[in-house]
């Protein structure tokens, strides 16, 4: 095997190890906050929110630094502050072993979500998946979380300044939660089929076109109290 070929695949040994590593999942996590994850419409809000931060963090920096340290300075800061407010750093967190939540708190955090949203006019609906879904829970769980929103890219981006705004609360009341915006009705096609939504309301019935089966949050609720928190 040529020396060139053998160097490559240590490399990428290497950086396999890494990335598995709480410093490469850090690392991983601040490079691409979720976009992967992303519809399009929620990517490009996204990358919006890191120019304008970047455009004030630079104009700030740019008085007392050269041009290249102050637009350096400026990515990496405008970076950093995406992924803090319109990132998911405790739902990270349960990776890095920081993250611990008690049921009775996982539970009632919904019930928040749904008085700051249900009046918003850009959404028609906030349903949940994952962990909660298939009716499992421990300390470490996300509460998996989608918003849909009216037809329209107007609504689509309203839609994600709200999610931004949730991500933020989470931020600040140490809360895992996994939310995205879905505005196209593929992206129901990347969930797993076999988690039914449990949903926090629904103006349009929405859910009902995609699933066989939905659950209603209270049932869901007092359900999971029972098991979890008596």
């Amino acid at each position: 095997m040529p020396r060139k070929i053998k160097e490559n695949k240590s490399k990428q040994r290497i950086l396999h190890y890494f990335l598995k590593t709480k410093a490469g999942v850090l690392f991983s996590n601040w490079i691409f906050q979720g976009i992967l994850y992303m519809e399009r419409v929620e990517a490009l809000f996204k990358a919006l929110f890191d120019i304008i931060v970047f455009s004030i963090v630079y104009l700030v920096l740019s008085i007392k630094m050269s041009v290249t340290p102050a637009m350096i300075s400026a990515v990496i800061l405008a970076h950093t502050i995406n992924w803090l407010f319109n990132g998911q750093l405790y739902v990270l967190g349960r990776y890095l072993g920081f993250t611990h939540t008690k049921p009775s708190r996982f539970i009632a955090y919904p019930d928040t979500i749904k008085r700051r949203l249900i009046k918003r006019k850009s959404i028609k609906a906030v349903a949940f998946f994952g962990g909660l879904s298939r009716g499992s829970f421990s300390k470490t769980s996300d509460l998996d979380t989608r918003i849909i929103s009216q037809a329209g890219l107007i609504n689509s981006f309203i839609a994600c300044f709200w999610v931004f705004l949730e991500r933020s609360l989470a931020l600040l009341y140490k809360y895992p939660l996994d939310i995205y915006v879905i505005s196209k009705p593929d992206s129901f096609r990347k969930l797993d089929r076999n988690e039914y939504p449990i949903v926090l309301f629904d103006h349009t019935d929405e859910l009902e076109k995609y699933y066989s089966h939905t659950q209603d949050f209270q049932k869901v609720k007092a359900d999971f109290l029972n098991r979890y928190a008596s």
